[in-house]
């Protein structure tokens, strides 16, 4: 094999490779913001209940939701993996879906739409989310599972060795 077909087929190989790293980042990525999408999307709407139901307000301040939501609702672990923009977006989202009507006139004002209110009592963003953290939880414990057995075949091994 003369030098340029090495180097194309070490090329083919870095490349295959570069593409399955890239994959299984992007996948990681699309699950750590699908998690932070139904995070954000129920607690959205968590909060607009309440305060359309305790405190009688139909309309919120974006200010108020942000800071509810960083502040005393966040989940660090989840919400470094994402950008701000992607987390404007979600919101832009909701919006789309219908779930909230945002009011650029007074100080960008969300209101909860019917159908916003038929989604949480429904619970099915809640649902979702609680699905997709279930998972996240599964994928951790069957990692460190993983790690467990082979550990322990090693010491099988080397107990194994050390009997003989």
């Amino acid at each position: 094999m003369n030098t340029k077909q090495r180097s194309e087929k070490q090329s083919t190989l870095s490349s295959y490779l570069y593409f399955w790293r890239k994959l299984r980042k992007n996948r990681t990525h699309f699950r750590h913001y699908n998690l932070v999408k139904f995070y954000i999307i129920s607690t959205i709407l968590d909060i607009l209940v309440k305060v359309k139901y305790k405190e009688h307000l139909d309309s919120v301040p974006y200010s108020y939701i942000s800071r509810k939501l960083h502040n005393d609702c966040a989940i660090p672990e989840f919400m470094a993996k994402i950008s701000h923009d992607e987390c404007i977006d979600i919101v832009r989202q909701m919006e789309w879906m219908q779930l909230i009507e945002v009011d650029f006139d007074n100080n960008e004002s969300i209101i909860l739409t019917d159908e916003g209110l038929r989604m949480y009592e429904t619970q099915h963003f809640q649902s979702i989310y609680s699905s997709l953290l279930e998972a996240h939880s599964s994928r951790i414990l069957s990692k460190n599972a993983l790690i467990f057995a082979g550990i322990s075949a090693f010491i099988a091994i080397i107990s194994l060795i050390l009997s003989c």
